[in-house]
């Protein structure tokens, strides 16, 4: 049996979870259909999506290895959607230190993550993405943490199920607003968790900062 030490317990516990601190988060994205909605350059990403809606469901499955689920099936897609749209095709952190593109578009997509991955394409963001499984294969260094300010993809880590935590959410949008009308963001913090950091530190927090 491993002997515990428990000297820094009391310390420990002083401080809170990080899911304290943070008013929303999720884990990342899933496609289940990577090979496809995702892709290294915008182009071949455009032109798999362009072709979608030009080819038969046989053509697509047998060029593209496109597979059907209950959930998800290719003509049922294509009646929900009639063309390619350049305004779905976004940035996404893939892996570490790789950028892909992905078509994101929820109907192409498995588990989109629309309630989190939104505050990361209505405007400039950063978010702190934490590995759960630091020391499943046995390392005592904590390693997987990251930040990201584009859509994250569920297995960004080899051991995957990464939480993203935005430090900025944006309200949502409607058709009345004007597009000149710029949309307020507001911090991704319990207030009462930054004043508690804020009296420890001794600072005084101003608005965004």
């Amino acid at each position: 049996m491993v002997q515990k030490d428990f000297k820094l317990e009391g310390k420990y516990r002083n401080g809170f979870s990080v899911n304290n601190l943070f008013t929303l988060n999720n884990v990342g994205i899933v496609t289940s259909r990577d090979s496809f909605v995702i892709g290294e350059t915008k182009e071949e990403l455009e032109e798999r999506i362009r072709n979608f809606f030009l080819l038969e469901k046989s053509e697509l499955q047998r060029i593209y290895g496109l597979k059907e689920n209950k959930k998800w099936k290719i003509n049922e897609v294509k009646s929900l959607r009639n063309s390619y749209n350049p305004d779905f095709i976004k940035e996404v952190s893939y892996r570490p230190l790789d950028k892909r593109y992905i078509y994101y578009d929820t109907v192409f997509i498995e588990r989109s993550r629309t309630d989190l991955m939104q505050h990361f394409i209505k405007g400039e963001n950063v978010g702190l993405a934490i590995g759960r499984q630091g020391q499943v294969i046995g390392t005592e260094n904590w390693d997987i943490v990251s930040i990201t300010n584009k859509i994250m993809d569920f297995n960004y880590y080899r051991r995957g199920g990464e939480l993203v935590f935005p430090l900025y959410l944006y309200p949502e949008t409607n058709e009345q607003q004007s597009l000149e009308q710029p949309l307020v963001r507001t911090p991704n913090l319990d207030p009462q968790r930054v004043e508690q950091i804020a009296t420890g530190l001794g600072l005084e927090i101003l608005g965004e900062e």
